[in-house]
């Protein structure tokens, strides 16, 4: 399936990029594609979507067609076109 991929704040800067399209199959995992693209774009982007143990930060906010993602781990609905991955932001 296509998904087109939002990033934002530090995602964003860390891929050079503010979204992409990538091709997943069916019944992929919000946590498989972040995954994915910590593997594609590595360093800084992997520091701040992927903990020690290379799960999901608890702190990155997942959407799937504007949704909250509940479990990352869990299979992306059928149809889901979007995913936003929202890193926090820091600010003062």
């Amino acid at each position: 399936m296509k998904l087109a991929i939002q990033l934002r704040g530090q995602l964003a800067a860390a891929a050079a990029a503010a979204s992409l399209e990538r091709e997943f199959a069916e019944g992929v995992s919000a946590a498989e594609v972040v995954g994915a693209l910590a593997a594609e774009f590595g360093g800084e982007f992997a520091a701040v979507a992927l903990d020690g143990a290379g799960a999901v930060r608890r702190t990155l906010l997942v959407a799937a067609d504007g949704a909250q993602v509940a479990d990352p781990e869990q299979a992306l609905a059928g149809g889901v076109r979007e995913l936003t991955l929202l890193p926090p932001i820091a600010g003062g």
